[in-house]
Order: C-alpha cells, then structure tokens, then sequence
C-alpha cells in the first residue's frame, strides 16, 4: 500500500507518515521517491512505538519526580551522602581520640608519682642493707626491698590524677 493511502486511513498526514517511515525499524520499502507501507504491519510497528513513547515519557516523569523528591540530581546526591559519611567518620574519630594535653598530664602524673617511689629507695633500703655479713644475705634483703617497692609501684592510685584517669586514659 502507497504512504498516502496508508496515511489517509490512519488519519494522519502524508508528511507525519513520512516521518514515522524514516525512523530505524520502520516496516517499509522505499522506491526511488515512493514509500511502500506493508499496511498491518506498519499498524502494529507504528502502535508499538507510540506504546514505547508514553512508557519512556511516564517513566522520565516519575524520575524527574523522584529526583525531586530526593533532592535533585543523583550525584549531588551521592556526592552529599558521602560528605556525610565523612563528618561521621571524623566526629566518632574525636570522640576516639586522646586530646595530647590530656595524655601529657597523665603520663606527667605518673612519671611524678614514680620518681616519688624510686628517689627514697636507696636511703630506705641502705640501713636495711648495711649488717648484711655474706652477698648471699644482701642479696635476700635486697630482694625483699624490691618485692616491697614494687608492691608500692603496683598499688593501685600510683598515677591517678585527681580526676580518676590513670596511666589507662593515656
């Protein structure tokens, strides 16, 4: 069937239908100048199509709304979502962290409770020390100074600041 005739009896114009003939999968034949229309054929593809319109034209409408709804482009969207993710990571990063100040007091704390253990030792062990007759029983008494002074060193409050954070907090 001639382009004309089908147009007539689809109730288009011979131009719109020759619009329709020039898109890809068009079921026509073209001679010369003259356009051949298979007349079902052409019915059913030319339907198809307009079926294929509406689907895309809906579903850009529902997406531009969803866009909308979602707050615009989806790469500023991710783009947001990850800038997000990221001031998360950093606040539970600080909450983490020891601030350098408060660790340097705490191992100040600990350091000055140290030497005030260590810097006695050798005037309270020395009498202690001086009647011993053999290296054998110096080295007894000397023991026993150091299990006593390390039981000082293990006691607990040795580095504590007043606050109750210990060597732990640092």
């Amino acid at each position: 069937m001639s382009a004309t005739e089908l147009a007539r009896r689809l109730a288009i114009t011979a131009q719109s239908l020759g619009m329709w003939a020039k898109r890809p999968g068009a079921p026509v034949r073209v001679d010369g100048r003259r356009v051949w229309c298979r007349d079902g054929e052409f019915q059913r593809w030319r339907e198809q199509e307009l079926s294929r319109q509406a689907v895309d034209a809906a579903t850009r409408g529902m997406r531009e709304q969803l866009d909308a709804l979602q707050g615009g482009d989806p790469m500023i969207r991710k783009l947001r979502a990850d800038a997000r993710k990221a001031e998360i990571e950093v606040e539970l990063l600080e909450r983490s962290a020891v601030r350098l100040e408060e660790a340097s007091a705490v191992a100040e704390k600990l350091c000055t409770d140290l030497r005030a253990v260590l810097v006695p030792f050798p005037r309270t062990a020395a009498p202690k020390l001086l009647g011993a007759k053999t290296v054998v029983e110096l080295e007894q008494r000397l023991h026993r100074e150091v299990v006593r002074l390390m039981e000082i060193l293990a006691a607990p409050g040795l580095g504590e600041s007043d606050d109750g954070h210990g060597a732990a907090a640092a």
